[in-house]
């Protein structure tokens, strides 16, 4: 059986990397708990920009005529919904008994959770965290559905123009008023960082294309792929371990270090790149999304439990075992969907006769 796939339809390298990213988050907030990883937030960074990489890419060549952007829009809109809600539905039933049980919360709390699935919720009390996690996805589709008639009808101007004002503004923005980005709650007198935050990367992905796309053309022997492959390799691992460390403020100069990487890894030039294009990559990018968003059910479950019957689990036992749970749980609501899927016809035909 042929284990490739087109690399003109998927990049591999991407999709290992969002498996690892996602990890990376993981371990950051699982970190909270034992001083670890505590730039390990600059995760979300990498996603967004990738996000807004593959935003611009699936655009460009869209043929909309000025009457139809706005239904177009809403149709991006509809189908960006349709793809995360199973998700954020599992996710607050799933979170209702550790909820009630660990978090002894009321009704009032319940409502407060639900409408924090759908916002960029601005809250100190971690009480509603579990909820919260989505404020990523929220952000994303909020800045997208903004962009998205832009894009479509100003292209070029959006990309190679507006994109750099919009990034070095809300860059400017983000160190005078909060010195650092880890924060996306933070609320401002118009919006929340989680929003500048997503409207910066995902301009960063949009303009990276922008460049990425003019280059496109250019050979490389086989000596400058050696050494952008190796340069890669080691800025991703530099980032891992600079998430790590407690030294001063460093986020920023390892948000640099992702988009040369990503500019790397997006050109598909390198030796990864061919390395990277399987189906078993493409089944961990998969689960990246079930272990972002079910994350905060099992730190929390793990965290409970091994306070109460005294497991003494370190940091490196715990995110061992949250790897293997969450891995697991992925592959179960993948297989999930998946069935849902292949069946959608007969589940609605059995509901109809019902």
């Amino acid at each position: 059986m042929n284990n490739k796939v087109s690399v003109r339809e998927h990049n591999g390298e991407v999709s290992i990397l969002k498996f690892l990213f996602a990890l990376l988050i993981l371990a950051f907030h699982l970190g909270d708990s034992f001083d670890k990883f505590k730039y390990g937030y600059i995760g979300v960074e990498f996603f967004f920009i990738v996000s807004g990489f593959y935003f611009c890419k699936s655009l460009i060549n869209k043929k909309v005529t000025d009457k139809n952007i706005p239904s177009s829009t809403f149709e991006f809109l509809k189908n960006k919904l349709l793809k995360f809600l199973p998700y954020y539905f599992i996710l607050f039933i799933m979170a209702i008994p550790i909820s009630i049980c660990i978090d002894n919360f009321t009704k009032n709390d319940f409502v407060l959770a639900f409408m924090n699935l759908f916002t960029i919720p601005n809250y100190e009390n971690r009480l509603y965290v579990i909820y919260g996690i989505t404020w990523y996805i929220n952000s994303m589709i909020i800045i997208e559905f903004i962009l998205y008639p832009l894009l479509l009808k100003f292209k070029d101007k959006i990309i190679y123009i507006i994109s750099p004002i919009v990034i070095f503004f809300s860059f400017c923005f983000l160190i005078i008023n909060f010195k650092w980005i880890g924060n996306p709650w933070s609320l401002l007198s118009f919006s929340f960082e989680g929003i500048i935050r997503a409207l910066m990367d995902i301009n960063i992905g949009i303009f990276m294309y922008g460049i990425i796309d003019k280059l496109k053309d250019t050979k490389l022997t086989e000596f400058s792929r050696f050494i952008i492959t190796i340069l890669e390799i080691i800025g991703y691992i530099l980032v891992a371990y600079l998430s790590n460390k407690h030294t001063v403020v460093v986020e920023f100069a390892m948000l640099l270090i992702i988009i040369l990487c990503l500019f790397v890894t997006l050109s598909e030039k390198d030796y990864l790149n061919e390395f990277s294009n399987n189906k078993f990559f493409y089944y961990l990018e998969k689960l990246s999304l079930p272990i972002y968003v079910f994350q905060f059910i099992f730190i929390r479950l793990i965290m409970y439990l091994n306070i109460k019957f005294t497991w003494n689990l370190n940091f490196t036992k715990s995110f061992i075992l949250l790897v293997v749970v969450s891995i697991l749980f992925g592959i179960l609501v993948l297989k999930l969907f998946n069935f849902f899927s292949k069946h959608k016809e007969q589940v609605k035909e059995m509901f109809i006769k019902k």
